[in-house]
């Protein structure tokens, strides 16, 4: 009888793991949040988040909420596509990414079909998310490709809002979605060894970003299309 109710305990523990902790997520992207951590098998607590202060010190996750919720085809996700990389975006401030060239609108919207096509089913080939800070969807972070039951070493890319940057928000993305992936590690169903990032020599903030978190820089600059960059990488111990 005390193993039965223990075996119930430990249940009950687990399935606790898996819920949505009560703050600033609707209920769609809850949703959302819910489907990709049973099909990847990563308690939805770890997409949750929140920001850290200049101190590098996580600050209370009560304070600024924020989470990275699963892109899928609906406006609020296109929109948010759309006002960095689409025709409303600021060239200028997007200079480091895609080669500083802004898309059309058409070209963002099937961008995300795509993004979320590779997430379908149980075993995603990428995933994509649009980070919230509070009730705003504000950027977009991404690693792939990932295979299942194979050693990958994906690469992630990310991007921000202009009027959201030097906050935090997006080192705080990154490492939110580094500690997704180590949980998909010690699930066994992946086998990620190391992760990439690239970056501009100029762009001060996303090399202390990567920086910061533990990425190691490569001795030579690469270039994979968009002009010469650093090269960065990851490794799960």
């Amino acid at each position: 009888m005390y193993k039965k109710y223990l075996r119930l305990f430990f249940v009950f523990l687990f399935s606790f793991e898996f819920l949505i902790p009560s703050f600033a997520l609707n209920e769609k992207q809850k949703a959302f949040i819910e489907d990709l951590s049973a099909r990847i098998g990563v308690p939805c607590k770890k997409f949750m988040f929140g920001v850290e202060g200049k101190s590098d010190e996580p600050t209370s996750p009560d304070n600024v909420p924020c989470a990275l919720v699963p892109i899928r085809n609906i406006p609020e996700h296109k929109e948010c596509m759309k006002a960095m990389f689409g025709s409303s975006g600021d060239a200028e401030y997007m200079r480091y990414y895609l080669g500083g060239k802004l898309s059309t609108d058409e070209t963002v919207e099937k961008r995300v079909s795509y993004s979320v096509e590779r997430m379908s089913g149980d075993t995603p080939q990428s995933l994509t998310f649009i980070i919230t800070y509070g009730d705003e969807s504000v950027g977009r972070i991404a690693v792939g490709p990932i295979s299942l039951g194979s050693a990958s070493n994906p690469e992630i890319g990310y991007s921000i809002k202009k009027e959201y940057s030097g906050k935090g928000i997006t080192k705080s993305a990154v490492r939110c979605i580094l500690d997704i992936m180590r949980e998909m590690t010690f699930g066994k169903k992946y086998q990620f060894k190391k992760v990439r990032a690239t970056a501009k020599p100029d762009n001060k903030a996303s090399n202390a970003i990567l920086s910061g978190l533990g990425f190691k820089k490569s001795s030579k600059m690469v270039d994979d299309g968009y002009g010469k960059e650093n090269e960065y990488f990851y490794e799960f111990g």
